[in-house]
């Protein structure tokens, strides 16, 4: 069983929306660097720091899409529930 498959689903939504938080954080902070770093955009430090906020930003992506994922899967097999008890 994932992580994602043992929270509630209040806790799911809360997972959610904190990833979603998270990520425009990292969008904010990026951009910030980029902007306040210009003239220092080609040395070794400043694309170190890119790096690890974009690297940061794309395992916090993945982690949002599982959630989604496991959000998605639990209302479709509610449906399906749903829709093979009214058949009956």
């Amino acid at each position: 069983m994932t992580k994602c498959q043992q929270l509630s689903d209040d806790d799911l939504l809360l997972a959610i929306e904190r990833a979603r938080v998270a990520i425009e954080g990292q969008k904010l902070v990026l951009a910030k660097l980029v902007a306040g770093t210009l003239e220092f955009q080609d040395t070794v430090d400043h694309r170190e720091l890119v790096d690890t906020h974009i690297l940061t930003r794309a395992m916090q992506e993945s982690d949002l899409r599982d959630l989604e994922a496991e959000w998605q899967r639990r209302h479709d097999m509610h449906r399906y529930t749903l829709y093979t008890a009214v058949e009956m």
